[in-house]
């Protein structure tokens, strides 16, 4: 299982993300898809998953901006970590 995340930036993922995709092969894996964001999520997983085709994609999570949402960062680590554990039990 891989998990991949990015910032949205323009309302997809991060550019590199172009270069890491087209360097190494990722068909046939599981993947789960996170992302953060202060604005809007966009349309990053639709993205993410038309790069990804061919893959298994178990989960998308979009996690908008913690400080933002006045989180403490002990709040925001639980949150990701609860969200990782229900992920990797698939």
């Amino acid at each position: 299982m891989i998990f991949i995340g990015s910032p949205v930036w323009a309302g997809t993922y991060a550019s590199p993300f172009n270069t890491f995709l087209a360097n190494y092969n990722l068909s046939g894996k599981k993947i789960a898809l996170f992302s953060s964001y202060a604005g809007s999520a966009g349309k990053i997983f639709e993205s993410f998953k038309k790069k990804l085709s061919g893959n298994n994609i178990i989960a998308e999570k979009a996690f908008k901006d913690f400080i933002y949402q006045k989180s403490s960062p002990k709040e925001a680590k639980d949150s990701i970590a609860k969200w990782a554990e229900i992920v990797a039990k698939k």
